[in-house]
């Protein structure tokens, strides 16, 4: 009865001292729908509690999704969804110590400036327009270039369900851009991602893309569409048969990767 007692003592010591077993998905929904006092028991490295369900706005909708999970790291995503029916998407990276904890909160970083940008884009005279046109090193020539930047900068700024609804809804021009751009990237060899993009700009912005390839998104042997972004921060589509090849999510660089059917997949970078 003795050692019955010690062992139900020690369990629950234990218990005290390492908390609950929860799960990645587990602690990302106690983390953002309920009073959470005890998240740093949950927490090491960088992320200490914050945010959490106290630091979102009334009237919003949250739907969690696990990315990817393994036996030492975790990616759960949280979509946040306004009143007005505008997502955005963020990811808690976790690690698995004794138990699960939370590392580090991430987000397609500094969207701040493309929302005002586009801001400012919408609301421009005719006069505007004109002198933004004569700015060579822009690339913003006329009313379809201006047009197009928009149309891109939207869909950078895009939830991840949009991002993922517009490729399939373009998914035939996608296909017969890879295989166009693979073949002429076969015939010329010494030819940069920046001399592709060039070559094939007219195709490129026709599906709101920016450039062919990614500087920030370790995987030579992926096909990869890039988006938009800001710096680092970018947002695309790459495509790789061989899961293998595929790098890991983490914060300090991939940041989120969704896969959406068929080789392709969506990704950020920070």
């Amino acid at each position: 009865m003795k050692l019955k007692f010690i062992i139900l003592v020690l369990i629950l010591n234990s218990l005290t001292i390492f908390g609950q077993n929860y799960e990645p998905l587990d602690l990302a929904q106690k983390l953002f729908l309920t009073d959470f006092p005890d998240v740093k028991k949950y927490s090491k490295d960088e992320f200490e509690g914050r945010p959490n369900k106290n630091d979102l706005g009334s009237n919003v909708k949250l739907d969690f999704k696990t990315l990817s999970q393994n036996d030492k790291t975790a990616v759960v995503n949280i979509t946040v969804t306004d009143s007005l029916g505008k997502g955005f998407d963020t990811y808690l990276h976790f690690e698995k110590d004794k138990t699960w904890m939370i590392i580090a909160y991430r987000a397609l970083a500094q969207t701040g400036i493309l929302q005002q940008m586009l801001h400012e884009f919408e609301k421009m005279s005719e006069k505007d327009k004109q002198n933004l046109f004569k700015i060579d090193e822009l690339g913003i020539k006329n009313q379809i270039d201006l047009d197009n930047t928009i149309g891109n900068t939207k869909l950078t700024l895009e939830s991840d369900d949009n991002i993922i609804k517009y490729f399939n809804d373009n998914k035939t021009r996608f296909a017969d851009l890879k295989e166009k751009i693979e073949k002429f990237s076969k015939e010329n060899p010494k030819l940069s991602n920046k001399e592709i993009s060039k070559h094939f700009e007219k195709e490129l912005k026709s599906l709101l893309i920016g450039n062919y390839g990614n500087f920030y998104f370790p995987c030579d042997s992926c096909f990869t569409l890039t988006i938009g972004g800001m710096i680092d921060n970018t947002v695309g589509y790459f495509y790789n048969i061989e899961k293998s090849e595929i790098p890991e999510m983490n914060p300090s660089r991939v940041i989120m990767i969704r896969e959406i059917g068929n080789g392709w997949y969506i990704f950020k970078t920070t």
